[in-house]
């Protein structure tokens, strides 16, 4: 993961990123690329999280939806439902921020990733003398 992306996913400015990339040696130029490089590969990123909650999404419900129809046809204890029940809930859950990152934006889970970070990292390098931002 790029200096970029990393500071995209915190909700940091630009300059905060070009500062960073100063501190670790890159240049104006090749700093300023990547910063415009990184905001279409977060986007990309968020993408490929939603197709990834789509896939655990999607198994979890065929999973639930097929252990509920099995339960009902062969007349198992209320267990057989439960687990489907679980199922189909963990498969709704997975897909919660699909839309949002489907979009390229962040969603509810993205956002506490941020704030997390954001308490983690609360300076980055790259300011004045050496020190953090």
């Amino acid at each position: 993961m790029g200096i970029g992306i990393f500071v995209r996913i915190q909700g940091r400015s630009e300059q905060e990123a070009l500062a960073w990339m100063h501190a670790e040696g890159i240049d104006e130029l090749v700093a300023t690329a990547a910063w415009a490089q990184s905001e279409n590969r977060y986007r990309q990123l968020l993408r490929r999280f939603a197709r990834r909650d789509l896939t655990i999404g999607g198994i979890s419900l065929a999973l639930g939806i097929a252990l509920g129809v099995l339960s009902w046809l062969r007349t198992w204890e209320p267990w057989g439902y439960a687990f489907a029940l679980f199922f189909i809930a963990l498969g709704l859950y997975a897909c919660q921020d699909v839309p949002a990152r489907l979009r390229g934006r962040p969603g509810p889970a993205d956002l506490e990733q941020r704030a997390w970070m954001l308490k983690r990292y609360p300076t980055l390098p790259g300011g004045p003398d050496g020190r953090a931002v």
